[in-house]
């Protein structure tokens, strides 16, 4: 049901008020108060878009497609072209509905940078706005496009198998590699079955050899060599005096460390945020850590204080929207916000982390959604469902597989 303009005034209204107290307790230095704010913001802000509804032409254009051209799915256009489901097949439209090129293929990416991957019979490759492909050469494999380049696997050698391409589908050098990793800060590492290093988008080797490497987070890159873990900047330089059994990347200005007594976090620097140690450590995220002593695992914050005394046997390791999925020692999953509270006294069977405001939990009647207040959306249950994402989630149900809306209707 839509809300009146009314209903959307006051709503706004307390969402306006609820950014003016978050303010106040960030500006007032009150961080503790401030995470309750936020939280407090964002569960307001979900609700507002629910019942403005942002997405609804786009969910209304997608149903009008499918239904007239009889599609199985629309997904919402990206660089405003469409992804679509006929039966097993693939096939892209443009916003008329009129298919891009005469293409249907086994699978395809979304549009990236003016093309997508997409694969048929042949093998993979890509195609450009117009559904024409770029390149004759048929892949293995295709990776997104990132700068104009992409990792490409055809084949199999005894030098490695992954290379470099433009959008061209030219392959950039001759070098192959056995792993390669994502750009990130304009290079990537890649290993040719003996040694690590990082590689600028040309394919020009513009680091030393590693026994490992990972991506560069924040400027720094974390680096494995003879001597142990340290983290290195762009040029190359060890700016770590201290050496480390492991080093994980940087996040929000801290890394997760490993010595012979457990797991800790460093700084860019090597400065240890506290003198405890953990069992196990998950990189920190919007502020907040996952980390797992003898007696469970529990969240911290960035001054390394334990948000809940509260320990839990597992947990979706992250904050998504604001809420974090955690399971007790009974086995039970529920809902707790930045503060450590729960959203709701319910307890599931199984519970997924929030997507668009919605999270798939079941009980013993089978699966279903809820919202950030630990509501359900709906009283109907599935035999399965997946997570939201463009506004809609595929449930299955005893007629068949489908999409619904946030609101639990069906769209296609």
């Amino acid at each position: 049901m839509t809300a009146s303009c009314a209903q959307l005034r006051r709503d706004l209204e307390a969402l306006q008020t609820a950014k003016r107290y978050f303010d106040a307790a960030l500006q007032a230095g009150k961080l503790d108060e401030a995470k309750d704010r936020k939280g407090e913001l964002e569960r307001k802000y979900i609700e507002l878009e629910d019942k403005i509804e942002l997405d609804r032409n786009w969910i209304d254009w997608r149903r009008e497609m499918a239904e007239k051209f009889g599609y199985t799915s629309v997904r919402k256009p990206v660089e405003g072209i469409a992804k679509v489901v006929v039966g097993e097949e693939v096939i892209f439209i443009d916003q008329t509905g009129t298919p891009i090129g005469n293409g249907r293929f086994k699978s395809s990416d979304e549009f990236s940078e003016g093309l997508a991957t997409v694969s048929d019979e042949s093998g993979r490759f890509f195609i450009d706005r117009t559904g024409r492909p770029v390149t004759a050469r048929r892949f293995d494999y295709v990776g997104a496009f990132s700068g104009g380049v992409a990792w490409a696997e055809m084949g199999v050698s005894s030098s490695g198998r992954l290379f470099l391409i433009d959008r061209s589908g030219n392959t950039l050098t001759g070098e192959m590699y056995n792993l390669a990793r994502k750009f990130c800060e304009d290079v990537a590492a890649v290993c040719d079955g003996r040694h690590w290093f990082f590689v600028d988008r040309r394919g020009v080797a513009v680091s030393k050899h590693f026994k490992d490497a990972y991506d560069f987070s924040e400027g720094l890159a974390a680096v494995n060599d003879e001597t142990g873990w340290h983290f290195i900047d762009h040029t190359g330089k060890s700016v770590t005096t201290e050496r480390y059994e492991h080093l994980g990347s940087l996040a929000d200005g801290l890394a997760v460390a490993a010595d012979k007594q457990g797991r800790f976090f460093v700084d860019r620097n090597g400065k240890r945020l506290n003198d405890q140690r953990y069992r196990k450590a998950i990189s920190f995220y919007e502020g907040f850590a996952w980390v797992q002593d003898e007696e469970g695992w529990f969240f911290i914050d960035h001054t390394g204080k334990a948000v809940t005394s509260e320990r839990y046997s597992g947990g979706s390791e992250r904050f998504h929207e604001g809420i974090m999925t955690v399971k007790n020692k009974a086995g039970k999953y529920f809902f707790i916000d930045r503060a450590g509270k729960r959203i709701s006294d319910r307890e599931f069977q199984f519970a997924n982390s929030f997507h668009e405001g919605r999270a798939m939990v079941k009980d013993e009647k089978g699966y279903f959604f809820i919202d950030r207040f630990g509501n359900s959306v709906i009283d109907k249950r599935y035999k399965n469902t997946e997570d939201f994402s463009q506004s809609l989630a595929r449930v299955k149900d005893e007629t068949g597989r489908y999409s619904i809306d946030r609101l639990g209707r069906r769209i296609f």
